[in-house]
């Protein structure tokens, strides 16, 4: 796998069978007459080496190299994480890869998760600009749009009004709260909806970039 361009390309050296059994992009660009397949290099120029990196990674330890201690506190980290985040859902997406995307949201639900006991929430912002990095498509835009919902505590609406907000989250977030709002009570929190620990994947576990937490 050629990753970046120009000064910032970096090669990958995958086994066939694995990235094939594990991306249907990388499947199919690596099957036919493709000139990926004569090759036997697919080429990412619009993606980070750094992001790729730690999907490599995540393809052979079944563990997600998100977290980065931060020496301003955990919140901050945690805010770090859900920025790393945004790019590998982006990539996950291109790739086809549906285990590593339940990775992505499993690592997402479980920041909204720490984010909510230290009285904290996913912003407004955050969840617009993820909107940016995924197809109309995707589940994960669901989950981020509940997540906003259910970990804000300020005006949702004052927000709303004042950020330059990506259209489709903010008809997302309108029907998130309307479920939420609307439901006299009964409506379950996207928090306590999953019975297993968000941080055990299909694939392995979230993991700080500098070894297992």
């Amino acid at each position: 796998m050629r990753v970046g361009k120009g000064a910032s390309v970096a090669d990958f050296v995958i086994h066939e069978k694995m990235i094939r059994r594990s991306s249907e992009f990388s499947n199919k660009a690596l099957s036919g007459s493709w000139r990926e397949a004569q090759d036997q290099v697919v080429h990412l120029p619009e993606y980070w080496a750094t992001d790729f990196d730690i999907y490599h990674r995540w393809l052979l330890e079944g563990r997600l190299y998100s977290q980065t201690p931060d020496p301003s506190g955990p919140m901050v980290a945690l805010m770090s994480e859900l920025l790393v985040l945004q790019p590998l859902s982006d990539l996950g997406h291109f790739l086809q890869d549906t285990d590593f995307l339940d990775t992505i949201s499993d690592a997402i639900l479980q920041c909204a998760k720490e984010l909510k006991a230290m009285y904290g929430c996913i912003p407004i912002n955050y969840g617009s600009d993820f909107f940016k990095f995924t197809p109309e498509s995707s589940r994960i835009r669901v989950l981020v749009a509940d997540l906003v919902v259910w970990t804000e505590t300020k005006d949702v609406f004052k927000d709303l009004k004042q950020e330059d907000n990506h259209p489709d989250f903010v008809m997302a977030l309108l029907n998130a709260m309307a479920s939420k709002f609307q439901s006299d009570g009964s409506a379950m929190s996207p928090l306590d909806s999953r019975k297993s620990n968000a941080s055990t994947t299909a694939m392995g576990s979230r993991s700080s970039a500098t070894g297992q937490l």
